[in-house]
């Protein structure tokens, strides 16, 4: 496949300008906005008529218990980048693309009705994803739809069963070599080997509860105290005593933010500190800094930081800066929406076509260079990415592993001292 065009960056004031405009659609006016040449496309011709915008769609959580609206912001500047530079080639002919961006609202249901608006009355090509549990509901809908999805923001291990023909992840797998026990844990300092895992009980969460619970035994630690709980549980005493009494040093955490806070509010309140904790989800969305110094030490996984040494890692840290200052967790986020759109782009112009199996055949072709990495789908549609692991320190996150020269890492964390 050929490499992906780099385009100038588009200024900020139009991205927000366009965000704004593609946030404030619903599923009815998104509907009567579809051009009869985009009506085309989404039955399988090759190619828009003269100069007709090339619709994407995307139904995502802008607000609701998973909410991420950071991601749509990484979709909109790539998008913008590509129409800064005329569009993109179809038959020698360049079309603007046009993203529709529809909010979910974090609700199964909405998204269901959303994404079919989408397809059927906008006529999408293509689709973006939103995140995390949504995403295993999504990739069977473009199954069914015949229109190509390319998801970020969930570990690929979590959505193979459902990628099918049509469905495409982009984001970090939790089968990376990076093994978190075995290696990230053991680079901080010596622990007890014991391990303390906790979860909402939904398919993000059990998925990724038991794929760690798989790197404790392989790293040779003792799981001695687990739980899978309701999104929106208040009180986790049971589970914090049970990682005390058995002296877990090590917690595992993939959660709702406010489920996360809470955890942490009563595991200071109950004298629980374990030497390593790590954050899934819950240390990224949204960022920790209201949780002042009772963070500190957290770690968080990350597939991006400015100081990762992937493709283009200055550009999109000054491009995302601007929205995002002096925030790396949220200048990530955008950098996942901004590989999967800039994936997904490469393949509309591969594909010479709107043809949504022609985009779709062209995504498996995808072999190159992205900003989250050298970009190349497995015959379950994962690509893994890249794992790093950050740390909340006084309110910003630095990068720990692998190293950074001048970075020294926290351990044990402080922020859940006594």
């Amino acid at each position: 496949m050929k490499t992906r065009m780099l385009l100038p960056a588009a200024t900020l004031s139009a991205l927000a300008l366009l965000g704004a405009a593609c946030g404030s659609s619903s599923p009815s006016s998104a509907g009567s906005s579809a051009t009869n040449s985009s009506a085309s496309s989404a039955s399988g011709s090759t190619a828009p008529a003269s100069g007709a915008p090339i619709v994407i769609g995307v139904s995502i959580e802008l607000t609701g218990s998973e909410a991420i609206p950071q991601l749509p912001v990484g979709y909109q500047e790539a998008v913008n980048e590509a129409n800064a530079a005329g569009g993109v080639t179809i038959a020698g002919v360049k079309h603007p693309l046009k993203l529709i961006i529809l909010d979910n609202r974090s609700d199964t249901s909405l998204l269901t009705s959303q994404v079919h608006t989408l397809v059927l009355a906008d006529h999408a090509v293509a689709l973006v994803s939103g995140c995390c549990n949504l995403n295993v509901t999504e990739a069977p809908l473009a199954n069914a739809l015949h229109v190509p999805l390319v998801g970020t923001a969930i570990p690929t291990n979590l959505v193979s069963s459902v990628n099918g023909t049509y469905g495409w992840d982009v984001f970090v797998s939790l089968a990376s070599p990076t093994n978190y026990f075995a290696k990230v844990v053991n680079s901080l300092g010596a622990t007890d080997d014991k391990v303390a895992l906790i979860a909402n009980n939904n398919p993000e969460g059990e998925g990724q509860q038991a794929v760690f619970e798989a790197y404790a035994k392989a790293a040779n630690f003792q799981v001695t105290a687990k739980a899978l709980v309701p999104i929106g549980t208040t009180d986790y005493s049971s589970f914090i005593d049970q990682a005390k009494q058995t002296g877990a040093d090590n917690l595992v955490v993939q959660m709702d933010s406010p489920d996360c806070f809470a955890l942490w509010k009563q595991m200071k309140a109950l004298g629980y500190q374990p030497k390593t904790a790590l954050a899934n989800q819950c240390g990224a969305i949204p960022t920790w800094r209201g949780l002042g110094s009772l963070g500190n030490g957290t770690l968080l996984g990350l597939d991006w930081t400015p100081q990762s040494g992937l493709p283009e890692a200055a550009k999109m840290a000054s491009v995302f800066s601007r929205t995002y200052p002096n925030d790396v967790v949220d200048q990530e986020v955008a950098v996942n929406g901004y590989t999967a759109m800039e994936v997904l782009i490469s393949a509309i112009e591969h594909a010479n076509s709107v043809s949504p199996t022609a985009i779709n055949t062209a995504i498996g072709e995808t072999d190159g260079p992205f900003p989250l990495g050298i970009v190349k789908f497995d015959s379950q549609h994962d690509w893994g990415g890249s794992t790093i692991n950050a740390q909340w320190q006084n309110g910003n996150v630095v990068q720990v592993y692998p190293p950074v020269p001048g970075v020294k890492a926290e351990f044990p964390v402080t922020g859940l001292a006594g």
